[in-house]
């Protein structure tokens, strides 16, 4: 199972919290940290892996076409983030299905506390997330720079849609 964010939303939640990219000298604002070259730091078996990146936008675009290309050797269930927040029930059956497996019993219970902040929980993320509200913390220039440099055949094979620059006000 591969979990797959939108890419504008990725890059605000990574800016936040940037996990697993090493060390990035320049978080001051989005518009300067995607634009930064960068390192995917990650454990594999025998130590750790570092990749070197362009920007972020790389790492989510490299990532995201991984996904994509496992399904050529694997049977793989690809699911949006949006739709695990928004249906998870629905998320969990669906890959239940497609892996064959069952659940111990019929009851589901959904966590809704937030791990990152105690001020947010599911309800909050939810309409974060399902009402695209992330949207009003991007600039012009974060959404010109994405939409230049993310692939496109990744966003559409997930069902996304770059941004017009021009929906967004100026900050």
């Amino acid at each position: 199972m591969t979990v797959t964010k939108n890419p504008y939303a990725w890059l605000l939640s990574t800016y936040r919290r940037p996990y697993g990219i090493g060390d990035l000298s320049n978080r001051d604002h989005l518009e300067a940290f995607i634009r930064q070259k960068c390192k995917n730091v990650r454990y594999k078996e025998g130590g750790w892996m570092v990749k070197q990146f362009e920007s972020p936008v790389e790492i989510w675009n490299r990532k995201n076409r991984t996904y994509l290309d496992l399904a050529d050797s694997f049977k793989v269930f690809n699911v949006k983030y949006e739709n695990v927040l928004l249906n998870t029930r629905e998320v969990i059956e669906e890959m239940s299905d497609t892996y064959g497996l069952s659940t111990k019993d019929e009851s589901f219970s959904n966590v809704r506390a937030s791990t990152k902040d105690d001020e947010k929980d599911l309800a909050f993320y939810r309409q974060y997330y399902g009402n695209r509200k992330w949207r009003r913390d991007l600039s012009r220039e974060v959404v010109e720079f994405v939409n230049e440099n993310v692939d496109e055949g990744v966003v559409q094979a997930f069902g996304y849609e770059l941004i017009e620059p021009s929906m967004i006000e100026r900050k």
